[in-house]
């Protein structure tokens, strides 16, 4: 299973390809598909979470990223807000990607 740190990175790559708001994934005409289409091509922050390898750990990720901000609501809401951008989504990504890398870096060695 990849680690937390990739499925971030899988994530900012496909939200890089193409961002939405108000459904969880749409196709290449704008039409709502499920999250694991083949016909999906852009994806909402929480489509795209669903939509990696270890989709738990890498929401909880995200999660700790937003609380970190002062938000404590769904992630979906906090994509679909009217002030949100890509570039925002993007931004909290790189913040959780920063997360992980701090928590990989702190944790002790088992031996």
């Amino acid at each position: 299973m990849k680690s937390v740190h990739q499925s971030l990175l899988d994530l900012r790559a496909l939200i890089e390809k193409g961002w939405t708001q108000g459904a969880y994934a749409r196709d290449k005409n704008g039409i709502t598909v499920l999250v694991f289409s083949a016909e999906a091509r852009t994806f909402c922050l929480s489509g795209a979470a669903r939509n990696v390898e270890n989709p738990l750990p890498t929401i909880a990720a995200l999660r700790a990223a937003l609380c970190l901000r002062g938000y404590y609501g769904r992630i979906d809401t906090w994509n679909d807000a009217m002030e949100r951008t890509k570039y925002g989504v993007l931004e909290l990504i790189d913040d959780a990607i920063k997360l992980e890398i701090n928590k990989e870096v702190e944790t002790p060695l088992k031996v």
